[in-house]
């Protein structure tokens, strides 16, 4: 038994089943401690009021783990690339997740957080550079992703060639 207006903490069987007793009739404060790596889809805390209707009140957390996924953008020579649109796409047994776009920065990086599964990442050169890919020798990788992660994977391409012209003039 807990005194009125003192905190019980308590931690989840492996079923993430929890269970609060005795309760007396009043409103309560849940929350729920959010650990490194994951994301509180549902709020993360809430107020629910316990009366006497009720044998147990049900309350609910939903929590979804989330992997970093880092993409680098190079040329042939190493040398970072900003502007290149990357976007992750869910695979098939990704039933919850959606496609994100994000594009390269300075350092020609860009960080995902993504739910484990597969995705497939494709990449969009900035307008007016042409797409020549040289690893992946596509537009597109794949990744199955899975705790606990860091992943980095890399897109190289050759970057466009300088255009000149060469004039030539005869004289008799």
């Amino acid at each position: 038994s807990i005194a009125l207006g003192q905190t019980q903490v308590i931690t989840s069987d492996t079923a993430g089943g929890f269970v609060f007793d005795p309760l007396i009739v009043d409103t309560y404060h849940f929350a729920i401690t959010v650990k490194p790596g994951w994301e509180a889809i549902t709020p993360a805390q809430f107020d629910v009021p316990v009366d006497y209707s009720a044998d147990c009140v049900r309350i609910r957390f939903k929590l979804r783990r989330l992997v970093e996924v880092i993409v680098l953008k190079i040329d042939d020579d190493h040398k970072p690339w900003a502007g290149w649109t990357i976007c992750a796409e869910p695979g098939a047994d990704n039933f919850f997740a959606t496609k994100i776009c994000q594009r390269t920065d300075a350092a020609g990086s860009t960080t995902f957080r993504l739910t484990p599964g597969n995705w497939t990442f494709v990449e969009t050169p900035p307008a007016g550079v042409p797409l020549i890919p040289v690893m992946p020798p596509t537009d597109r990788q794949s990744l199955n992703v899975q705790p606990p992660g860091p992943y980095t994977i890399r897109f190289k391409n050759v970057p466009p060639l300088p255009t000149g012209c060469i004039e030539v003039f005869k004289f008799d």
